[in-house]
């Protein structure tokens, strides 16, 4: 994720200018921990076209924080008809030691421990 130096707007992924006031002042900035599912999906077929032994859960999900980015990640642990928008989520991080500073970090979300 990025913040910009002059205005304070949150983006994600981080572009080298800012989308809200033009200024070349972006700065990397560490992502949120837990969020809110906004909206979400089911899967049901690779982007093959096969068929999938049951279904992945796609959500967009905006993290807290100032400006709170939103981003398209999968669900796990949860069964699809307990996911509702609004339900508090926090990410499944890779192990510290292969991580690589991008969305790819992130494994999956699931509900969070506080909700």
């Amino acid at each position: 994720a990025g913040r910009c130096r002059r205005c304070g707007h949150a983006a994600l992924p981080a572009g080298e200018i800012c989308g809200a006031c033009g200024a070349r002042a972006v700065e990397p900035a560490p992502l949120g921990g837990e969020g809110t599912v906004e909206a979400f999906c089911l899967v049901h077929r690779t982007p093959e076209g096969d068929r999938l032994p049951y279904p992945a859960i796609a959500a967009l999900i905006r993290l807290d924080g100032d400006g709170g980015c939103g981003l398209l990640h999968r669900l796990d642990r949860i069964h699809p008809d307990q996911v509702r928008a609004g339900m508090r989520v926090e990410p499944v991080w890779k192990p510290e030691g292969e991580r690589t500073g991008e969305i790819g970090d992130i494994l999956h979300f699931r509900p969070a421990a506080t909700a």
